[in-house]
């Protein structure tokens, strides 16, 4: 049994995933590096796969696949062990169709540059959210990247439905459907480390990462090892400003708008006063209709094969 444990979910990627992975493994290879490889029958076996890594004595478990792939290793390392360095490190193949926890955690986008890295075992401290919608303790879910609260949770729901569509493009589709319905508003209260506010806001994104959906800069200048958690929330006026602040997500430049609100702590709570709310953390669904969220930071639970700069932000 090698150290290195590769989990590939073959379903990545519409399918392209097995085909992907084989250049990442050429340049292991190269490189020298000795791994086992473990292919996913199903949702949940990549997590049961890295929660029992820590026992079988791995040192590094690298999730390929896309962020649904990542969210449960994450999971499953995040149940095996008490401390980050009593769980094997996290690394990543960005194979997937967004990919976006590996953009926003500065994970190597170039074979060779990820096999030299986990070849010298270079590690970088992760931070790791953990969400829980209050009402269900089942719910409670670790995530990498952030939770989406709100209209990108229904445009993920409608995108998972247009099979003929890939990555931002099946996005782009799921939130023209959505604007077109203009789903109402919640009445939310917020309160953070340093503050609180009532609000009604059609999108909340809590983020640990910087981008969702493929090309949505939610938090642009988050950084995934800096102990905070960054919010934004968003007022939206009627469909043509929710077109609008559509674009700017793509630039990121949505708080510039006056109905934009952020702040960055450890520690979020999100009520709804009034409605309730569809919940996913990290594409994955954490609740169809909460009425309250839980959300907190573990700072650098996680050891990460990449460096800061490891790749374009």
């Amino acid at each position: 049994m090698h150290r290195t444990l590769v989990i590939l979910n073959p379903t990545a990627g519409k399918g392209a995933a097995q085909d992907r992975v084989e250049p990442w493994l050429a340049g292991m290879r190269l490189a020298g590096l000795h791994w086992d490889l473990a292919v996913t029958t199903g949702p949940g076996h990549a997590r049961e796969l890295a929660a029992a890594a820590r026992a079988e004595r791995r040192e590094v478990v690298v999730a390929a696949g896309g962020d649904g792939t990542a969210n449960e290793v994450i999971n499953g390392l995040m149940e095996s062990g008490s401390g980050s360095e009593d769980r094997p490190a996290l690394g990543l193949l960005p194979i997937g169709r967004g990919n976006d926890f590996a953009h926003g955690a500065l994970a190597p986008h170039d074979p060779r540059d990820f096999a030299e890295l986990l070849g010298r075992r270079r590690f970088s401290p992760l931070d790791i959210g953990v969400v829980e919608d209050t009402a269900n303790p089942a719910s409670r879910r670790h995530f990498g990247n952030g939770i989406g609260i709100g209209f990108d949770t229904l445009v993920g729901f409608t995108a998972a439905r247009a099979t003929m569509l890939h990555g931002a493009l099946a996005y782009f589709w799921g939130a023209l459907v959505r604007m077109a319905a203009f789903p109402k508003a919640p009445t939310l209260a917020l309160t953070w480390d340093s503050g609180s506010m009532e609000l009604s806001s059609i999108q909340v994104s809590i983020m640990n990462g910087r981008r969702m959906g493929g090309s949505f800069r939610m938090a642009p200048d988050a950084d995934p090892g800096d102990g905070l958690l960054d919010l934004c929330a968003v007022r939206v006026r009627g469909r043509l400003h929710l077109f609008r602040m559509f674009l700017r997500f793509i630039e990121g430049t949505q708080g510039e708008d006056p109905g934009t609100v952020t702040a960055r702590s450890a520690r979020f709570s999100v009520k709804a006063l009034e409605g309730g709310m569809p919940v996913h953390a990290d594409g994955e669904t954490v609740a169809t209709d909460a009425k309250e969220l839980l959300v907190e930071l573990l700072p650098g639970a996680l050891r990460f094969v990449g460096l800061p700069g490891a790749s374009d932000r």
